[in-house]
């Protein structure tokens, strides 16, 4: 059985070699960034945003901690942090997932069936539920206009101030996005720091 360190590094240049386009934070593979284009056939499929992911120390027998980094409306992420709740990334983690399960499989899912009755974005939910038409209007629109703004922004603050490197990575963020409110969502590395009461229930299928 390989060592934790070895599993991660064969798992990120797995992910490297494959068609997503990978951003290492720093010399270490515990920390990176990777391009995320929205599922074909999908509210989201013109979109692209930049997804933040810490691998900790354990992995692959702890879950990777998931973010969007520029905004995404969908029920299921936190607006302001862009935090993602899944069953399959909290709960039922499990060593035979990799990286590009997460990428190929538990992320589109997300984008491809949002829960609104268990909601992160509680706008999103209920202009879900209420309108479907004016939300699918709305998740098309954003997805090309808003993340492309937002990923524009990241990029640029993250050249000027050096990324999470030398910020924390919420007030980094703050920053980057000019938020009003130094308030952020707890629901950042693990669905039991914030007051959510279960993780969002994805179906999904493993990869062979």
């Amino acid at each position: 059985m390989s060592s934790p360190s070895k599993r991660r590094e064969m798992d990120v240049m797995k992910l490297m070699m494959s068609d997503y386009k990978v951003e290492m934070v720093n010399d270490g593979m515990s920390e990176f960034y990777v391009e995320f284009q929205g599922p074909t056939d999908s509210l989201y499929q013109n979109g692209k945003w930049k997804v933040r992911v810490e691998l900790p120390d354990a992995y692959p027998y702890k879950s990777p901690s998931i973010g969007f980094v520029n905004r995404i409306f969908h029920p299921n992420v936190d607006e302001m942090s862009g935090s993602v709740c899944l069953d399959v990334i909290n709960q039922t983690w499990s060593p035979m997932y990799d990286l590009i399960n997460v990428f190929e499989v538990f992320l589109p899912q997300l984008l491809l069936y949002p829960n609104p009755t268990d909601p992160l974005n509680g706008d999103a939910a209920a202009l879900m539920m209420r309108d479907k038409e004016h939300y699918e209007q709305k998740v098309r629109v954003e997805s090309v206009n808003l993340a492309k703004v937002e990923l524009s922004k990241v990029e640029l603050w993250h050249k000027r101030l050096g990324g999470p490197t030398t910020k924390p990575w919420n007030l980094w963020l703050q920053r980057s996005l000019q938020l009003d409110s130094p308030s952020i969502s707890k629901c950042g590395k693990r669905c039991e720091a914030c007051s959510l009461s279960k993780a969002h229930k994805l179906p999904f299928s493993r990869s062979t």
